[in-house]
């Protein structure tokens, strides 16, 4: 019995029903004081919204976010508005602001239509555009003459994101596409035009490279929208490296190396791939 509970049994029924009075109004104060605060930031339009996201789509969250911070501090006009996507299911709207768009095709089913003036999102004659571009490009997807098409767009993105999971090239080649995952018979036709891509495993786990770029390090990129586990050990070896010290003297180098890598919560499958990062990393120095 601690001291709270020999104080608690001390009290007199009246004095505990006192207590228990106190405790209840001042938890009506709080919920009364919290309520007034939320309708001063409605009226002063700093509402917070709290929004549960899918797993598969907080990649997409992470990179909306960082283009409204990188439209903040340049002092360009950021407009995102809704779009239908039956087929993409919330996951590609954002690959055109990836390419360099800031502003979103206004098809929108929202009450409020873009803003008078606005610049039109620039039209680009390639998957990620409207639906029924996209049914064209789902059409031809798996006809010969869309092979050199798609070599072309698997070029590009190897060649801005590699080395990166084989899945999760496919994933963005058929979101690209209007699909909502790669299945059995896209990931066939996706690894049939690699070209002369390197396919190099870790730990079980298939990366893409560009031709000719396998090494034991490449430039680490800071990428906040990137899992920790679609990082290649040859690109986080470079951070590693960058802070070589640190991880030396830490009391606790597997968590630095996720402080180092911008990771808040440890979980059991990160703490593995970290482990085995570090392991590497040790064993194959620079």
């Amino acid at each position: 019995m601690d001291d709270d509970d020999l104080i608690l049994n001390s009290l007199s029924r009246q004095e505990k029903e006192s207590l228990a009075r106190y405790g209840l109004a001042a938890k009506t104060r709080r919920r009364e004081a919290n309520q007034r605060s939320r309708e001063r930031k409605r009226h002063a339009g700093l509402v917070r919204m709290e929004v549960d996201v899918r797993p598969e789509h907080r990649a997409d969250l992470r990179l909306l976010i960082d283009l409204y911070v990188a439209a903040r501090h340049s002092g360009d006009a950021l407009q995102v508005t809704r779009v239908p996507m039956p087929v993409l299911d919330g996951s590609a709207v954002l690959e055109a602001a990836a390419n360099g768009n800031s502003q979103f095709d206004a098809r929108s089913n929202s009450r409020a239509g873009p803003p008078k003036n606005s610049r039109p999102a620039p039209h680009r004659a390639e998957p990620g555009g409207d639906l029924a571009e996209l049914a064209g490009f789902q059409k031809a997807f798996f006809s010969d003459g869309y092979s050199i098409r798609l070599n072309s767009i698997i070029a590009d993105i190897i060649r801005t994101d590699a080395p990166l999971p084989l899945d999760l090239l496919r994933r963005k080649v058929a979101r690209l596409h209007g699909w909502h995952r790669a299945g059995g018979l896209i990931a066939a036709r996706i690894d049939a035009c690699l070209g002369a891509a390197e396919i190099h495993e870790e730990d079980g786990t298939a990366f893409v490279w560009e031709p000719g770029a396998y090494t034991s390090r490449v430039p680490y990129r800071v990428r906040p929208e990137r899992d920790i586990r679609e990082i290649s050990r040859h690109e986080l070896a470079d951070l590693l490296d960058q802070h070589a010290v640190a991880l030396a003297h830490a009391a606790n180098p597997l968590r630095e190396c996720a402080r180092l890598a911008g990771i808040g919560r440890l979980t059991p499958a990160i703490r593995e791939y970290l482990e085995e990062c570090l392991a590497w990393w040790r064993a194959n120095p620079n």
